[in-house]
């Protein structure tokens, strides 16, 4: 078995449900399939700071609750 994807027959395999969503769009548009391997280059270059960002504000987000919910020293180990 090869680790080649195929839609867009790159070395790398293509992960994530969003190039299916991606796809799914550029036929919405009326985008030939001949855009798709540009369109996933263009996906897999703004994934990894997406990702970033999300689990980011995530860390941010529990936190704060985490604050709200047991107070202003929470980060502080109970004995």
């Amino acid at each position: 078995m090869t680790n080649s994807c195929p839609i867009c027959c790159s070395n790398f395999r293509c992960s994530g449900g969003g190039l299916v969503v991606n796809a799914l769009v550029l036929s919405l548009y009326g985008f030939p399939v001949d855009v798709m391997p540009l369109f996933i280059a263009i996906a897999l270059i703004g994934d990894a700071p997406a990702t970033m960002v999300n689990s980011t504000g995530d860390t941010g987000v529990s936190m704060l609750v985490a604050r709200a919910l047991e107070g202003r020293d929470w980060y502080k180990k109970k004995a």
